[in-house]
């Protein structure tokens, strides 16, 4: 009898036949086929979700609490700093502040009722000089936060940004024990020595989060060749070692003609 040749292509055909008469195996395909396609119909609503997102307006801010360094203190300088994270220009309005009201029985609900009232809420425009301030992608802008504000900047518990279609956004405001803390200074140390045509004067004090060691001194004449520097540190340790130094050595050092200024 003759030998019939073997077919590749029949061989598979037929079993592919085979495996979709089977009628389980034909709703376990199409299981895998629609599961498939859901995913990828998700993936693609997520993907359009986070582009119409980033085409949005949309800015981040958190305040800054910096002080101007003088010899016997420091000087508040604080601001916000507004940054375009969105694709579309944004024009900024106005700034504003939320206060805790005075009396402290009120409840957190009553707060933020009086809030929405536009009650213990006031604002400061952002226009320098009646010019619309506008950022694109990418950029920034330093708002000051106006001294008036400064003075009673411990009763603020919520900032916003608003922009001129009345859209808001949250700055990153510290509570209560961190703004304290951020916005206050305390003088922590003083030291000062004379000779007859010369002296000396340290001040050490922490303003914010940064601790800070002034030196004045002066030789000859005592009233017109005054001169100063300070000396900044993030932690108390580094403050100590440096007013150390200062008051134990280099002073000394400057009354006897050894040294002519302090490093």
């Amino acid at each position: 009898m003759a030998e019939v040749p073997y077919s590749i292509e029949a061989h598979w055909y037929s079993d592919l036949l085979s495996f979709f008469s089977d009628t389980s195996n034909l709703a376990a395909w199409g299981a895998i086929t629609g599961t498939i396609g859901v995913l990828a119909g998700l993936i693609n609503l997520v993907l359009r979700v986070r582009e119409h997102i980033r085409d949005q307006s949309k800015i981040a801010a958190e305040p800054v609490f910096d002080f101007t360094i003088n010899p016997e203190e420091a000087n508040p300088k604080f601001s916000i700093v507004v940054r375009a994270i969105g694709r579309r220009t944004v024009t900024l309005d106005k700034v504003e502040y939320y206060y805790q009201p005075s009396e402290e029985r009120f409840s957190f609900l009553r707060k933020h009722y009086m809030w929405k009232r536009r009650k213990w809420v006031s604002h400061d425009e952002i226009q320098p000089n009646n010019q619309p301030v506008q950022l694109s992608e990418g950029t920034s802008r330093t708002v000051p936060i106006s001294p008036s504000r400064v003075k009673n900047i411990r009763h603020i518990r919520r900032v916003r940004i608003v922009d001129q279609a009345g859209r808001g956004w949250r700055v990153k405001w510290p509570g209560r024990k961190e703004i304290t803390f951020l916005t206050s200074q305390d003088k922590i140390k003083h030291c000062e020595k004379t000779t007859d045509d010369k002296f000396c004067k340290l001040v050490g004090y922490r303003a914010g989060d940064k601790w800070y060691v002034t030196v004045q001194w002066s030789s000859g004449d005592l009233f017109r060749s005054i001169a100063s520097r300070y000396f900044s540190y993030r932690d108390r340790a580094s403050f100590e070692r440096k007013f150390g130094d200062l008051q134990e050595n280099q002073i000394d050092r400057f009354l006897s003609g050894e040294i002519t200024k302090f490093e």
